[in-house]
């Protein structure tokens, strides 16, 4: 059997080009992936964040009505919260 070196440099430089082409495709798949995942990662935290704000503004809401509540009716809001510690206490005490 003979080798021909002519043969063999070609079939050597198609590995290497096609080896190459495969790194390139690699490289440009793996920079598109970063890409999608960094846009991906920017949109939940910008959704994170406005879920935030909007929990922030309803809470501060909530607690503005119960203070105004409580301070309209002081003797009620006391009795309320007796009345939840009364049944908080049974709930929880062992006999």
């Amino acid at each position: 059997m003979t080798w021909n070196t002519a043969d063999m440099s070609e079939y050597g430089a198609d590995a290497a080009h096609r080896i190459r082409s495969f790194a390139e495709d690699a490289k440009s798949t793996a920079a598109d992936m970063r890409s999608r995942s960094s846009d991906a990662i920017g949109r939940g935290a910008d959704w994170a964040s406005k879920k935030t704000s909007d929990l922030d503004a309803t809470s501060r809401e909530l607690i503005g009505s119960m203070s105004d509540a409580v301070s309209a009716r002081p003797v009620l809001a006391v009795g309320i919260a007796l009345l939840a510690g009364y049944l908080l206490f049974q709930l929880f005490s062992r006999d």
